[in-house]
């Protein structure tokens, strides 16, 4: 009597799994929703194990074609664990991450993004970008609006950034990211090469708030036009010319 309620049991719970393996990946979507409120989807197909969809919003943001390999047990305890790959016509990403409610995680990314993306999701005061922006980043860390982690690091190569009428050539620039120690939310971007014309060095930082401050330097061993643009928004000390610039994204 024991064996067949064990064999019955055993049998209900391979059609159970059976029965989430083959669920459609559109059950997905109402727990990643829960998880990341104000998260869209179109275009979702595959099973519930195997996510893609082909647009993926968040705010004002949108990725197409994005793929989710979910941990479907996770989803109903409030949570997502999944590797996940981005294949955008301007962005590429892959990485490991684990969201819960308040609390979000990424590990392991690697990243190609066309530099056009930049002023085109983001209010920054420039025309444009070009260029790609690669590198990887090893954790992304934020919980109760906090940043608790960054750790990464990447180039641009070929950088250009358009302004009216002017376009600023700054070749290829390497960069470090991470967390301001003595700061909760603030992230910095630290450039420690420049193969270009204007030897850029210095940093970027940015809060959550949106708050910006950036400290960057180049030489003044320049062409007399863009060194006459340059100096007038910043100081020449030395051989350097420094800019430095406070403020607020929109």
């Amino acid at each position: 009597m024991k064996k067949i309620v064990l064999g019955a049991v055993l049998a209900l719970v391979l059609f159970i799994v059976l029965l989430i393996a083959l669920a459609p990946a559109r059950v997905a979507t109402p727990f990643i929703s829960d998880i990341v409120p104000g998260v869209s989807f179109t275009g979702v197909e595959g099973t519930i194990w195997a996510f893609e969809a082909n647009s993926v919003g968040y705010r004002q943001y949108h990725l197409e074609q994005v793929k989710l390999d979910t941990n479907p047990l996770a989803l109903l305890l409030g949570s997502l664990s999944s590797n996940l790959e981005v294949d955008d016509h301007q962005v590429q990403l892959s990485a490991n991450l684990n969201l819960a409610n308040n609390d979000f995680e990424l590990r392991d990314i690697v990243f190609d993004i066309d530099a056009s993306f930049i002023p085109e999701n983001f209010n920054v005061a420039i025309d444009g970008a070009k260029g790609q922006v690669s590198g990887t980043i090893n954790i992304a860390h934020i919980a109760n609006n906090e940043f608790l982690a960054l750790e990464g690091a990447g180039s641009w190569r070929n950088a250009i950034i358009e302004y009216p009428n002017n376009n600023l050539e700054l070749g290829t620039i390497n960069f470090n990211l991470s967390k301001l120690a003595e700061s909760i939310n603030t992230l910095r971007l630290t450039i420690v090469d420049n193969q270009g014309v204007l030897d850029l060095k210095g940093f970027i930082e940015l809060s959550l708030d949106k708050s910006f401050s950036m400290q960057l330097h180049t030489t003044s061993a320049l062409p007399s036009n863009l060194k006459t643009w340059l100096t007038r928004w910043g100081r020449t000390q030395g051989d350097r010319i420094y800019l430095e610039w406070r403020g607020k994204l929109p």
